[in-house]
């Protein structure tokens, strides 16, 4: 997972995530299941881009856990932006990839927001990907008949602690998916009384 803060300048170096507010952290999550070719180094570039223009800076990388590949990062808030200016922007871009390719209604996002998540889905066209910024969260994977299916949510801090309670789902694209789908059915968005659906891989590392 790599953590980036709200725009911050370089000279803010952190070793730990006890040097950076909680209020800054942006804790960022990749998994790619059976990534191909040059996949992982594109995918990585484009997120490190969309983390660029949300306005965040990286401040740890952890180094890759090779199986299927899992990157860690915490980025932090830079000096002009604040948590709750890059939810919202989260938020906006949320809509916007609904939009996009899921037929949802319009909104406005800034347009290279949207172009790197859509470089991001063709990056990874035949692989199933778990990838979390912050609150917002993508997840893409293939049936048994190889049609790709894709969801957006932006969790509320209810979910992320049920995530981070059932961890093996950042290692489970298809069971974090159907997850995604049932909070979504939820009423008040809390998921305080869900199950999430046992893991069909070995417990994967935690979300934080």
């Amino acid at each position: 997972m790599k953590k980036f803060l709200p725009n911050s300048d370089s000279s803010n170096s952190c070793t730990s995530t006890a040097d950076i507010p909680d209020e800054e952290q942006v804790p960022v999550f990749i998994y790619l299941e059976n990534p191909r070719g040059d996949e992982i180094e594109r995918v990585e570039l484009l997120v490190h881009a969309l983390c660029e223009r949300l306005g965040l800076d990286l401040v740890i990388e952890h180094p890759p856990e090779i199986g299927s590949w899992i990157r860690k990062l915490l980025f932090r808030t830079k000096q002009t932006a604040t948590s709750d200016l890059v939810l919202a922007k989260l938020q906006k871009l949320e809509r916007a990839v609904e939009l996009q390719y899921l037929d949802k209604p319009q909104a406005t996002v800034d347009e290279a927001h949207l172009r790197h998540i859509a470089e991001i889905l063709a990056a990874t066209t035949e692989d199933n990907v778990v990838l979390q910024i912050g609150m917002l969260i993508l997840v893409t994977w293939h049936d048994s008949q190889d049609r790709r299916h894709v969801l957006i949510k932006t969790l509320t801090s209810a979910q992320i602690s049920v995530l981070k309670q059932h961890n093996y789902l950042y290692t489970d694209a298809e069971t974090m998916f159907q997850f995604l789908s049932y909070l979504d059915s939820d009423k008040d968005g809390s998921g305080g009384a869900i199950s999430p659906p046992k893991p069909k891989q070995p417990l994967g590392p935690s979300a934080e």
